[in-house]
């Protein structure tokens, strides 16, 4: 035998899950690979679970990570299909394969938005969001990848509102523009200023304004960058270990970039109100808050992202909740608040996995 799965050879096709066998056949040219594989005396394949047979077998013969489905126009791994279950792989199949019926679309829909699968469709539509903020020319926002573009999405689904009435989002843009590295930084800093914007009676008084407080407050926020990396798909079980045993040494972990943590300790830590102005008192007491909280509650659950690499954990009691969000094999924080404020400010997961 030359195909072996969590240590048991594999000489048919049945061999492996009814699950497995239909995420496979999403993968073009997939299940012809497999059965080369089970016959082929010449080498010798091995993996350690079904999830991790789907992945190596998208990325040896196309070189990404997710599969395409033309018919729905979805981007998906086939490690996230395999989390779907039957019916909703079944009804996938269906759609991908010609059937047109209402009913179907409508079933079709449900599993996308239970599931947070977001379509190219509706990726391309938010491409168009830097050209109504008036920044499309901006070099940084041109060539978006996948997450970039899911970035954007997210950034239309779940829009800030302006904390001051003569704030415009062309403003805040404008300042995303100047302040951001990335585009998911554009992201972070767009939110940042619509939620936080300093006082000043026009754009540009404003803007200096705000940069002024952004530059006193971000050295502050460099203790507040700390992940624990993990090489693999952990459950809610493992997490709370990773996690008790990485806070055990007096470690504390932060956010995934400097942004992030700017946009979410302003917008949890200032009273509406009153001009910007964190303190490193309040940034420490802020990220304080968030360890002890994280100490106490155990993620709920997980939920896998659309790569298929990223997974999304909620944590909620007391009425606060938190996010963690598995991203390049790094375990960060994304967001940490009270309920009512942290689901009003929180950017969702760049990775198809909203909360």
């Amino acid at each position: 035998m030359t195909l072996f799965v969590a240590e048991r050879s594999v000489a048919l096709p049945r061999m492996l899950s009814s699950l497995c066998q239909q995420a496979l056949s999403f993968i073009d040219g997939g299940m012809q690979w497999l059965d080369w594989a089970i016959r082929t005396p010449l080498h010798r394949y091995q993996f350690d679970d079904e999830s991790q047979l789907l992945d190596a077998i998208q990325q040896g013969l196309h070189d990404t990570p997710m599969a395409w489905l033309p018919q729905i126009g979805l981007q998906v791994s086939p490690v996230k299909l395999f989390s779907l279950g039957s019916d909703g792989l079944a009804a996938l199949a269906a759609a991908e394969a010609g059937d047109t019926r209402q009913v179907l679309a409508l079933q079709v829909q449900h599993v996308l938005v239970d599931n947070g699968l977001v379509t190219t469709a509706q990726l391309g539509a938010a491409s168009a969001l830097p050209g109504e903020l008036g920044v499309a020319d901006a070099p940084l926002l041109q060539g978006l990848g996948f997450d970039e573009r899911l970035a954007l999405f997210q950034l239309v689904a779940t829009p800030p509102a302006a904390a001051q009435p003569a704030v415009t989002p062309q403003e805040a843009a404008s300042f995303a523009v100047a302040q951001a590295q990335h585009p998911l930084e554009f992201c972070d800093y767009y939110r940042f200023y619509m939620q936080s914007a300093a006082a000043g009676e026009t754009a540009d008084a404003r803007q200096q304004n705000t940069t002024v407080a952004l530059q006193s407050l971000l050295p502050t926020l460099f203790g507040a960058l700390d992940g624990i990396p993990i090489a693999t798909l952990p459950s809610p079980q493992q997490v709370a270990q990773a996690l008790a045993s990485y806070m055990a040494g007096g470690r504390q972990i932060g956010f995934p970039r400097i942004s992030l943590a700017l946009q979410q300790t302003a917008a949890q830590s200032r009273t509406p109100g009153v001009e910007l102005a964190v303190s490193p008192d309040a940034s420490e007491a802020y990220l304080a808050a968030a360890q002890r909280f994280l100490a106490s509650h155990p993620p709920r659950n997980g939920r896998l992202g659309q790569d298929g690499r990223s997974v999304q954990f909620q944590l909620e009691g007391d009425g606060r909740q938190a996010q963690l969000a598995l991203h390049n094999g790094v375990l960060s924080l994304a967001a940490f608040g009270t309920q009512d404020t942290a689901t009003a400010n929180t950017p969702p997961a760049p990775t198809g996995a909203p909360p």
